[in-house]
């Protein structure tokens, strides 16, 4: 019983601070600054960890999963824009959603 006690309290401690240190989902969209049209194939990538990134769909739109939570900066980049980096706070509460422009 004791053992069964001490598991549920190992599983319920350990869940809490899984929580606490939270992913979040980022989404957005980007145009070209003239034009104000859609930047298909554009990509984004998190600067600490570019494993975590995604390319812009046809309607300019893009969705990341599981950003940790905190202070974080993205990498836009498109053939014949200027790239920028773009600086976001990621909270657990909702998900980050921000427009952007790029300038050729």
């Amino acid at each position: 019983m004791k053992n069964i006690i001490l598991t549920f309290i190992i599983l319920l401690v350990s869940s809490a601070l899984y929580s606490q240190n939270g992913k979040q989902n980022v989404k957005g969209l980007i145009i070209d600054k003239q034009s104000e049209i859609p930047l298909i194939g554009a990509s984004i990538n998190l600067v600490s960890n570019t494993s975590l990134g995604s390319v812009f769909d046809v309607d300019g739109n893009f969705l990341i999963k599981d950003i940790p939570v905190g202070r974080q900066a993205f990498e836009v980049n498109y053939l014949g824009y200027e790239p920028i980096i773009i600086p976001l706070m990621v909270s657990r509460e909702k998900v980050k959603d921000f427009k952007t422009w790029l300038d050729s």
